[in-house]
Protein backbone atom coordinates (compact mmCIF):
# COMPACT_ATOMS: atom_id res chain seq x y z
CA UNK A 1 0.00 0.00 0.00
CA UNK A 2 1.11 3.57 -0.75
CA UNK A 3 -0.60 5.14 2.30
CA UNK A 4 1.53 7.51 4.40
CA UNK A 5 1.59 11.12 5.63
CA UNK A 6 3.57 14.10 4.30
CA UNK A 7 4.00 17.10 6.61
CA UNK A 8 6.31 19.61 8.28
CA UNK A 9 7.48 21.50 5.17
CA UNK A 10 10.43 23.84 5.75
CA UNK A 11 11.99 26.00 3.04
CA UNK A 12 15.31 27.86 2.95
CA UNK A 13 15.38 30.58 0.33
CA UNK A 14 18.54 30.97 -1.79
CA UNK A 15 20.84 33.88 -0.97
CA UNK A 16 19.46 36.11 -3.71
CA UNK A 17 16.08 36.76 -5.32
CA UNK A 18 16.54 38.17 -8.82
CA UNK A 19 13.97 39.66 -11.14
CA UNK A 20 13.64 37.70 -14.37
CA UNK A 21 14.48 40.72 -16.51
CA UNK A 22 17.76 41.22 -14.64
CA UNK A 23 18.63 37.54 -14.99
CA UNK A 24 17.98 37.55 -18.73
CA UNK A 25 20.21 40.62 -19.09
CA UNK A 26 22.99 38.89 -17.13
CA UNK A 27 22.70 35.77 -19.32
CA UNK A 28 22.87 37.84 -22.51
CA UNK A 29 25.95 39.76 -21.34
CA UNK A 30 27.78 36.59 -20.32
CA UNK A 31 27.09 34.91 -23.65
CA UNK A 32 28.29 38.02 -25.46
CA UNK A 33 31.46 38.18 -23.35
CA UNK A 34 32.27 34.57 -24.20
CA UNK A 35 32.33 35.48 -27.90
CA UNK A 36 35.23 37.89 -27.36
CA UNK A 37 33.77 40.09 -30.10
CA UNK A 38 34.46 43.79 -30.44
CA UNK A 39 30.75 44.55 -30.81
CA UNK A 40 29.57 42.78 -27.68
CA UNK A 41 26.85 45.37 -27.17
CA UNK A 42 25.12 44.42 -30.42
CA UNK A 43 25.47 40.68 -29.68
CA UNK A 44 23.95 41.28 -26.23
CA UNK A 45 20.96 43.08 -27.78
CA UNK A 46 20.39 40.26 -30.30
CA UNK A 47 20.64 37.58 -27.65
CA UNK A 48 18.34 39.47 -25.28
CA UNK A 49 15.80 39.69 -28.10
CA UNK A 50 16.08 35.91 -28.57
CA UNK A 51 15.71 35.28 -24.83
CA UNK A 52 12.51 37.32 -24.69
CA UNK A 53 11.19 35.64 -27.84
CA UNK A 54 11.54 32.24 -26.12
CA UNK A 55 8.52 33.21 -24.03
CA UNK A 56 10.01 33.08 -20.52
CA UNK A 57 9.76 36.77 -19.73
CA UNK A 58 8.33 38.43 -16.62
CA UNK A 59 4.75 37.55 -17.59
CA UNK A 60 5.60 33.86 -17.05
CA UNK A 61 8.45 34.06 -14.50
CA UNK A 62 8.76 37.20 -12.40
CA UNK A 63 11.71 36.21 -10.25
CA UNK A 64 14.02 33.33 -9.43
CA UNK A 65 15.99 32.29 -6.37
CA UNK A 66 19.74 32.24 -7.02
CA UNK A 67 22.33 30.98 -4.54
CA UNK A 68 25.44 31.79 -6.60
CA UNK A 69 26.82 35.29 -6.05
CA UNK A 70 28.28 35.41 -9.57
CA UNK A 71 24.87 36.33 -10.96
CA UNK A 72 24.89 39.50 -8.87
CA UNK A 73 28.12 40.68 -10.51
CA UNK A 74 28.70 42.32 -13.88
CA UNK A 75 32.41 41.68 -14.49
CA UNK A 76 33.48 38.06 -15.22
CA UNK A 77 36.88 38.56 -13.57
CA UNK A 78 35.07 39.18 -10.27
CA UNK A 79 33.15 35.90 -10.48
CA UNK A 80 33.89 32.66 -8.67
CA UNK A 81 32.50 30.18 -11.22
CA UNK A 82 31.84 32.12 -14.41
CA UNK A 83 35.26 33.78 -14.64
CA UNK A 84 35.44 33.60 -18.44
CA UNK A 85 38.81 35.33 -18.44
CA UNK A 86 40.24 32.23 -16.74
CA UNK A 87 38.26 29.64 -18.71
CA UNK A 88 36.05 30.16 -21.77
CA UNK A 89 33.20 28.12 -20.25
CA UNK A 90 33.71 29.06 -16.64
CA UNK A 91 35.38 26.81 -14.12
CA UNK A 92 34.70 23.10 -14.38
CA UNK A 93 33.06 20.39 -12.33
CA UNK A 94 35.74 20.15 -9.65
CA UNK A 95 35.28 23.76 -8.57
CA UNK A 96 31.50 23.55 -8.94
CA UNK A 97 31.17 20.41 -6.86
CA UNK A 98 33.42 21.84 -4.13
CA UNK A 99 31.11 24.83 -3.96
CA UNK A 100 28.04 22.57 -4.03
CA UNK A 101 29.41 20.56 -1.11
CA UNK A 102 30.22 23.62 0.97
CA UNK A 103 26.96 25.51 0.36
CA UNK A 104 24.56 22.57 0.64
CA UNK A 105 26.39 21.52 3.79
CA UNK A 106 25.35 24.87 5.26
CA UNK A 107 21.77 24.20 4.15
CA UNK A 108 21.72 20.90 6.04
CA UNK A 109 23.28 22.57 9.08
CA UNK A 110 20.50 25.17 9.09
CA UNK A 111 17.72 22.62 8.63
CA UNK A 112 18.95 20.55 11.57
CA UNK A 113 20.38 23.24 13.84
CA UNK A 114 17.53 22.95 16.34
CA UNK A 115 15.86 19.65 15.49
CA UNK A 116 16.93 16.02 15.75
CA UNK A 117 17.72 13.85 12.77
CA UNK A 118 15.10 11.29 11.69
CA UNK A 119 15.60 7.53 11.50
CA UNK A 120 15.84 7.83 7.69
CA UNK A 121 17.23 10.82 5.75
CA UNK A 122 16.79 10.98 1.97
CA UNK A 123 18.82 13.52 0.00
CA UNK A 124 17.43 14.46 -3.42
CA UNK A 125 19.43 16.46 -5.96
CA UNK A 126 20.12 16.64 -9.68
CA UNK A 127 22.78 19.34 -9.50
CA UNK A 128 25.60 18.00 -7.36
CA UNK A 129 27.60 14.85 -6.60
CA UNK A 130 30.01 14.65 -3.69
CA UNK A 131 30.95 11.83 -1.38
CA UNK A 132 30.51 11.91 1.51
CA UNK A 133 27.35 13.84 0.76
CA UNK A 134 26.04 16.72 2.90
CA UNK A 135 23.43 14.29 4.23
CA UNK A 136 26.14 11.91 5.41
CA UNK A 137 28.16 14.78 6.88
CA UNK A 138 25.27 16.06 9.01
CA UNK A 139 24.73 12.54 10.38
CA UNK A 140 28.43 12.32 11.21
CA UNK A 141 28.48 15.77 12.79
CA UNK A 142 25.42 15.03 14.92
CA UNK A 143 26.76 11.55 15.80
CA UNK A 144 23.39 10.04 14.94
CA UNK A 145 24.26 6.37 14.60
CA UNK A 146 20.59 5.44 14.22
CA UNK A 147 20.02 7.57 11.07
CA UNK A 148 20.17 5.82 7.70
CA UNK A 149 21.03 7.95 4.64
CA UNK A 150 19.66 7.25 1.16
CA UNK A 151 20.62 9.23 -1.94
CA UNK A 152 18.03 9.86 -4.69
CA UNK A 153 20.09 11.56 -7.36
CA UNK A 154 19.99 12.60 -11.01
CA UNK A 155 16.34 11.84 -11.81
CA UNK A 156 15.49 15.34 -12.93
CA UNK A 157 12.35 17.30 -12.20
CA UNK A 158 10.33 14.29 -11.00
CA UNK A 159 12.85 13.35 -8.28
CA UNK A 160 10.52 14.12 -5.35
CA UNK A 161 8.15 11.31 -6.31
CA UNK A 162 10.63 8.39 -6.31
CA UNK A 163 11.85 9.81 -2.98
CA UNK A 164 8.31 9.36 -1.62
CA UNK A 165 8.34 5.80 -2.89
CA UNK A 166 11.60 5.14 -1.04
CA UNK A 167 10.30 6.79 2.14
CA UNK A 168 6.76 5.41 2.26
CA UNK A 169 7.40 2.56 4.71
CA UNK A 170 9.49 4.64 7.12
CA UNK A 171 8.36 5.37 10.65
CA UNK A 172 10.41 8.58 10.71
CA UNK A 173 11.86 10.02 7.49
CA UNK A 174 12.91 13.43 6.18
CA UNK A 175 13.38 14.25 2.50
CA UNK A 176 15.75 17.13 1.74
CA UNK A 177 16.11 18.72 -1.71
CA UNK A 178 19.17 20.80 -2.58
CA UNK A 179 19.01 22.06 -6.16
CA UNK A 180 21.85 24.40 -7.18
CA UNK A 181 20.94 24.89 -10.85
CA UNK A 182 22.83 28.20 -11.21
CA UNK A 183 26.10 26.22 -11.19
CA UNK A 184 25.30 24.69 -14.56
CA UNK A 185 25.05 27.48 -17.11
CA UNK A 186 27.23 27.43 -20.21
CA UNK A 187 27.78 30.92 -21.71
CA UNK A 188 29.55 29.48 -24.78
CA UNK A 189 26.51 27.48 -25.92
CA UNK A 190 24.08 29.83 -27.65
CA UNK A 191 21.61 27.16 -28.79
CA UNK A 192 17.92 27.75 -28.17
CA UNK A 193 17.80 24.68 -25.92
CA UNK A 194 20.57 26.01 -23.67
CA UNK A 195 18.99 29.47 -23.56
CA UNK A 196 15.67 27.91 -22.50
CA UNK A 197 17.42 26.04 -19.66
CA UNK A 198 19.21 29.17 -18.45
CA UNK A 199 16.01 31.25 -18.65
CA UNK A 200 13.94 28.71 -16.71
CA UNK A 201 15.92 27.00 -13.94
CA UNK A 202 16.54 28.32 -10.43
CA UNK A 203 17.92 27.20 -7.08
CA UNK A 204 15.74 25.72 -4.35
CA UNK A 205 16.13 24.10 -0.93
CA UNK A 206 13.28 22.42 0.94
CA UNK A 207 12.73 19.72 3.60
CA UNK A 208 9.64 17.77 4.65
CA UNK A 209 8.77 14.69 6.68
CA UNK A 210 7.19 11.30 5.88
CA UNK A 211 5.65 8.85 8.32
CA UNK A 212 3.31 5.85 8.24
CA UNK A 213 1.65 7.15 11.41
CA UNK A 214 0.62 10.68 12.37
CA UNK A 215 -0.56 12.15 15.66
CA UNK A 216 -1.88 15.68 15.99
CA UNK A 217 -4.03 18.04 13.97
CA UNK A 218 -1.49 20.00 11.94
CA UNK A 219 -1.80 20.30 8.17
CA UNK A 220 -0.61 17.30 6.21
CA UNK A 221 -1.19 15.22 3.11
CA UNK A 222 -2.34 11.62 3.20
CA UNK A 223 -0.83 9.81 0.21
CA UNK A 224 -3.24 7.35 -1.38
CA UNK A 225 -1.44 6.34 -4.60
CA UNK A 226 1.93 6.54 -6.36
CA UNK A 227 2.58 5.55 -9.97
CA UNK A 228 5.45 5.91 -12.42
CA UNK A 229 5.56 5.18 -16.16
CA UNK A 230 8.26 5.42 -18.79
CA UNK A 231 6.85 6.45 -22.17
CA UNK A 232 7.94 4.00 -24.90
CA UNK A 233 10.49 5.16 -27.50
CA UNK A 234 11.22 8.40 -25.67
CA UNK A 235 14.74 7.97 -24.31
CA UNK A 236 16.23 10.66 -26.55
CA UNK A 237 13.59 13.28 -25.80
CA UNK A 238 15.11 14.53 -22.53
CA UNK A 239 18.64 14.03 -21.26
CA UNK A 240 20.75 15.19 -18.31
CA UNK A 241 24.44 14.51 -18.95
CA UNK A 242 27.67 15.17 -17.06
CA UNK A 243 30.08 17.27 -19.13
CA UNK A 244 33.54 18.64 -18.27
CA UNK A 245 32.08 22.11 -17.68
CA UNK A 246 28.97 21.00 -15.74
CA UNK A 247 25.64 19.19 -16.17
CA UNK A 248 24.06 19.57 -19.60
CA UNK A 249 20.31 19.30 -20.05
CA UNK A 250 18.59 18.69 -23.39
CA UNK A 251 14.86 19.00 -24.10
CA UNK A 252 13.47 17.86 -27.43
CA UNK A 253 10.64 19.74 -29.10
CA UNK A 254 8.59 16.52 -29.07
CA UNK A 255 8.37 16.34 -25.25
CA UNK A 256 4.96 18.08 -24.94
CA UNK A 257 3.53 15.93 -27.74
CA UNK A 258 4.70 12.67 -26.17
CA UNK A 259 3.43 13.66 -22.74
CA UNK A 260 0.06 14.65 -24.22
CA UNK A 261 -0.27 11.28 -25.93
CA UNK A 262 0.16 9.37 -22.65
CA UNK A 263 -1.23 11.58 -19.90
CA UNK A 264 -4.91 10.57 -20.03
CA UNK A 265 -4.21 6.84 -19.86
CA UNK A 266 -1.66 7.48 -17.09
CA UNK A 267 -4.21 9.44 -15.04
CA UNK A 268 -6.82 6.72 -15.51
CA UNK A 269 -4.32 4.20 -14.15
CA UNK A 270 -3.37 6.19 -11.05
CA UNK A 271 -7.01 7.10 -10.37
CA UNK A 272 -7.91 3.41 -10.48
CA UNK A 273 -5.06 2.64 -8.09
CA UNK A 274 -6.53 5.17 -5.64
CA UNK A 275 -10.04 3.70 -6.05
CA UNK A 276 -11.19 6.96 -7.62
CA UNK A 277 -12.46 7.86 -11.08
CA UNK A 278 -10.72 10.19 -13.50
CA UNK A 279 -13.91 12.25 -14.17
CA UNK A 280 -14.22 12.88 -10.43
CA UNK A 281 -10.59 14.04 -10.16
CA UNK A 282 -10.84 16.24 -13.25
CA UNK A 283 -13.87 17.95 -11.75
CA UNK A 284 -12.77 18.42 -8.14
CA UNK A 285 -9.04 17.78 -7.54
CA UNK A 286 -6.22 20.30 -7.36
CA UNK A 287 -3.48 19.55 -9.90
CA UNK A 288 0.10 20.07 -8.71
CA UNK A 289 1.92 19.94 -12.05
CA UNK A 290 5.66 20.36 -12.22
CA UNK A 291 6.22 23.45 -14.38
CA UNK A 292 8.88 22.15 -16.75
CA UNK A 293 7.85 25.39 -18.43
CA UNK A 294 4.66 27.43 -18.76
CA UNK A 295 3.65 25.43 -21.84
CA UNK A 296 3.56 22.19 -19.83
CA UNK A 297 1.05 23.60 -17.33
CA UNK A 298 -1.02 25.21 -20.09
CA UNK A 299 -1.07 21.99 -22.11
CA UNK A 300 -2.23 19.91 -19.12
CA UNK A 301 -4.85 22.54 -18.26
CA UNK A 302 -6.26 22.60 -21.80
CA UNK A 303 -6.01 18.88 -22.49
CA UNK A 304 -7.80 17.92 -19.27
CA UNK A 305 -10.18 20.91 -19.36
CA UNK A 306 -9.18 22.03 -15.88
CA UNK A 307 -10.20 25.30 -14.27
CA UNK A 308 -7.63 28.03 -13.72
CA UNK A 309 -7.82 27.48 -9.92
CA UNK A 310 -7.00 23.78 -10.27
CA UNK A 311 -3.56 24.63 -11.70
CA UNK A 312 -3.06 28.05 -10.06
CA UNK A 313 -0.56 26.86 -7.44
CA UNK A 314 1.74 25.42 -10.11
CA UNK A 315 1.63 28.67 -12.10
CA UNK A 316 2.29 30.77 -9.00
CA UNK A 317 5.34 28.74 -7.99
CA UNK A 318 6.78 29.01 -11.51
CA UNK A 319 6.20 32.77 -11.50
CA UNK A 320 7.68 33.31 -8.04
CA UNK A 321 10.53 30.78 -8.03
CA UNK A 322 11.21 29.43 -11.54
CA UNK A 323 11.85 25.75 -12.21
CA UNK A 324 13.87 24.40 -9.26
CA UNK A 325 14.16 20.90 -10.70
CA UNK A 326 13.26 18.28 -8.06
CA UNK A 327 12.57 20.93 -5.39
CA UNK A 328 9.68 22.45 -7.39
CA UNK A 329 6.90 19.98 -6.61
CA UNK A 330 7.50 20.21 -2.83
CA UNK A 331 7.19 24.00 -3.11
CA UNK A 332 3.83 23.52 -4.85
CA UNK A 333 2.73 20.96 -2.23
CA UNK A 334 3.60 23.39 0.56
CA UNK A 335 1.63 26.16 -1.15
CA UNK A 336 -1.45 23.95 -1.52
CA UNK A 337 -1.21 22.75 2.06
CA UNK A 338 -1.11 26.35 3.34
CA UNK A 339 -3.96 27.56 1.09
CA UNK A 340 -7.20 27.86 3.06
CA UNK A 341 -9.18 27.78 -0.20
CA UNK A 342 -8.14 24.16 -0.66
CA UNK A 343 -10.47 22.55 1.83
CA UNK A 344 -10.15 19.56 4.14
CA UNK A 345 -10.23 16.19 2.31
CA UNK A 346 -9.58 17.78 -1.11
CA UNK A 347 -7.68 15.49 -3.45
CA UNK A 348 -4.43 16.65 -5.02
CA UNK A 349 -3.11 15.05 -8.21
CA UNK A 350 0.61 15.70 -8.59
CA UNK A 351 2.70 14.93 -11.68
CA UNK A 352 6.20 15.60 -12.95
CA UNK A 353 8.13 14.62 -16.04
CA UNK A 354 11.78 13.75 -16.49
CA UNK A 355 14.34 11.76 -18.46
CA UNK A 356 13.01 8.45 -19.64
CA UNK A 357 10.59 10.10 -20.62
CA UNK A 358 9.19 9.42 -17.21
CA UNK A 359 5.76 10.38 -15.94
CA UNK A 360 5.77 10.18 -12.16
CA UNK A 361 2.81 11.08 -10.01
CA UNK A 362 0.89 10.80 -6.79
CA UNK A 363 -2.59 11.37 -5.41
CA UNK A 364 -2.82 12.99 -1.97
CA UNK A 365 -5.70 14.00 0.26
CA UNK A 366 -5.36 17.17 2.32
CA UNK A 367 -5.88 16.78 6.06
CA UNK A 368 -5.85 19.17 8.99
Amino acid sequence: MDNFFIFNFCRIDPSYCMQQEDLLSWIARMHAFSQAKEDQEEFTKQLLFTLKKIGLGKDKIQKRGIHLGDLMKQTPSDMQIYNLETSSKGLGLTTKMNLFSRETGKIFDTFYEFCPLPDHLIHVTCTGYVSPSPAQKIVSTKKSSTTTVTHAYHMGCYGALPALRIAKNSSSCDIVHTEFCSLHMNPTNHSIGQLVVESLFADGFIKYSISKEFEGKSKRFYAVALLEWIIPDSSNSMTWQCEDWGFAMFLSEDVPKKIAASITSYLEAIANKANLTLPYLLKSAIFAIHPGGPKIILQVEQLLKLSSFQVSHSKEVLKDFGNMSSATLPHIWQKILEDAEVTQDSYVVSMAFGPGLTISGAIFQKKG
